[in-house]
């Protein structure tokens, strides 16, 4: 308060809130906020990348052998097929099963009825 009260006084507010920008001014606002928008930027960027990064190398994996256990899992057969869409070709594993025009039956992926709460727990947690 003793060095900031006398300095306010003889000063007042101008040096904070001028009442006319110059020049000079003007110039270290435009930097300072170019430099604040490429860092502030940047860095974001920067964050982004690494995450991606740690997403293919950790997250790919991690899907694949998820994904691979837990076919195993539901008794699922291993299978390994090449191509896409009506071009796939099963290589590893036994022939899919033919739907019938008619039949409209799904496939549950968890069978809740059947399921322990303690075990249910543990796959929504995971």
């Amino acid at each position: 308060n003793e060095a900031v009260g006398p300095f306010i006084k003889q000063n007042g507010v101008s040096w904070i809130l001028p009442w006319h920008e110059t020049v000079e001014t003007f110039l270290a606002g435009v930097i300072f906020s170019l430099a604040s928008t490429f860092i502030l930027v940047g860095s974001t960027k920067i964050v982004a990348v690494i995450i991606t990064y740690a997403d293919v190398f950790v997250g790919g994996p991690f899907r694949l052998f998820g994904g691979f256990f837990f076919d195993r899992a539901r008794g699922k057969p291993v299978t390994l097929d090449i191509g896409f869409g009506p071009f796939k070709t099963r290589i590893v594993g036994p022939p899919d099963e033919v739907k019938e025009p008619g039949d409209t039956s799904t496939e549950k992926l968890i069978d809740f009825e059947n399921t322990d709460p303690l075990g249910l727990a543990v796959i929504l947690s995971s």
